[in-house]
């Protein structure tokens, strides 16, 4: 294998610094620090795609997806990130 490289820069490690709110959330979704397009991919915990889109900036969208653990997939500017998305239709 490659030989390993002590030196890190944070640039190195932090990818992509995008933000998604509220989580846990009921659908509606806001993202933050999207400076260019982004393609945003959903999957289910045992790696279903169940829905792909498009983003073009800072926005919100609605998911129309059941109570539960999902991973949202942000690929933007050649990277891409995965964070833990969790949706909780509470009823009022």
């Amino acid at each position: 294998g490659d030989p390993w490289n002590p030196n890190l820069n944070v640039d190195e490690v932090n990818d992509l610094a995008v933000k998604i709110f509220p989580n846990p959330s009921n659908g509606r979704i806001n993202f933050l620090g999207i400076h260019n397009n982004a393609i945003v991919d959903i999957f289910s915990t045992d790696g279903r795609k169940l829905s792909s889109f498009n983003l073009e900036g800072d926005r919100s969208i609605d998911l129309n997806l059941k109570s539960g653990l999902y991973v949202m997939q942000i690929s933007s500017e050649g990277k891409t990130i995965s964070k833990k998305l969790i949706i909780n239709w509470m009823k009022t």
